[in-house]
């Protein structure tokens, strides 16, 4: 039996026909676009949606600070990878609604874990400082009374 293919609407590869979704409307059946394109087209859509929503921008002012910050993270300045636009977070202020640049989730959640207070931080920094190697007072653990016993 002879496959089935079929242009897709989007990226005009000819796939096979698996690699479109059901779509009952069509009258041929099939959705016009292969999954890949649907989902590529669904994540920008929904980010051109939540940028414009959430902080007042459009996907190419996202796109212009991406580029600007050269794809990386404004703190820990590690390489955004992916380019489906989800893994840097927009930052802002949350009383201003300013934005002030983009982060990968993991400083992201930093700055709301320390709700975004530079007091806050500079005591984090201060108290990482203290227990540096070979700067700072070293504390020795005991061993917990369990361990002792079956030793």
């Amino acid at each position: 039996m002879e496959q089935q293919v079929k242009r897709c609407g989007s990226c005009k590869q000819e796939k096979s026909i698996d690699c479109f979704g059901v779509d009952r409307s069509r009258r041929k059946g099939t959705n016009p676009y292969c999954f890949q394109c649907r989902r590529r087209i669904a994540l920008t859509t929904g980010k051109e949606w939540w940028l414009k929503n959430k902080y007042g921008i459009t996907l190419e002012e996202f796109e212009i600070l991406l580029a600007h910050q050269g794809e990386v993270c404004a703190i820990c300045l590690e390489k955004d990878n992916d380019k489906r636009y989800l893994k840097l977070c927009v930052d802002h202020n949350h009383k201003t609604g300013k934005i002030r640049g983009l982060l990968c989730q993991n400083c992201n959640r930093a700055l709301g874990s320390f709700k975004e207070s530079i007091n806050v931080l500079e005591k984090a920094i201060a108290y990482l400082k203290k227990y540096e190697p070979n700067i700072g007072p070293q504390v020795e653990y005991s061993q917990s009374p369990a361990t002792q016993e079956t030793e």
